[in-house]
């Protein structure tokens, strides 16, 4: 489960850095990967290249920007390298563009994640967020699911120079 408060706390530290967007992706992408450290867990992220963190054991896209998989330690008998998933405990997605359409876009994925967290990290101006969140509350409002899921909405607002988070479901 994630540590929210810490999230927070990490996020209100790498805002003061004014990384470039690239950049700003991947250190957010760590910054939730290093949450799960921990036996069989494994993450795949798009965009982080080399590092110093052993926890992201790829770097491709494996469905979303972020995945989390707790994997058993054993693999199939034919391919003993190839590990059978156990669970998915994130999915995360990041469009940091500023873009609403491409936002909606990515939540959508979100939607159809059989993860115990899902989170969506955006770009917006203050004025924005409120109805941005609106808009992804609308989308899963109106996706029929059994499960009572929940969604972590961070937005990193670019007037104020800060993250800004709500949780839906």
């Amino acid at each position: 489960m994630l540590d929210l408060n810490k999230i927070d706390k990490e996020l209100s530290l790498l805002v003061q850095t004014e990384q470039p967007r690239k950049d700003l992706s991947k250190s957010i992408k760590l910054l939730f990967a290093k949450q799960y450290e921990g036996n069989n867990v494994f993450c795949y992220a798009n965009g982080v290249g080399e590092h110093d963190y052993s926890i992201i054991n790829a770097d491709s896209e494996f469905i979303f920007d972020l995945i989390v998989v707790e994997e058993s330690p054993f693999g199939n008998s034919s391919l003993p390298n190839v590990h059978f998933i156990k669970k998915t405990l994130l999915a995360l997605e990041s469009e940091l563009d500023g873009n609403l359409q491409a936002v909606l876009e990515d939540f959508q994925k979100l939607l159809i994640a059989n993860s115990q967290e899902k989170v969506i990290i955006f770009r917006c101006h203050s004025t924005e967020f409120d109805s941005w969140s609106g808009c992804l509350k609308e989308h899963l409002n109106n996706y029929e699911s059994e499960k009572k899921e929940t969604y972590h909405i961070i937005a990193k607002i670019n007037d104020l120079n800060t993250f800004k988070r709500k949780t839906i479901n």
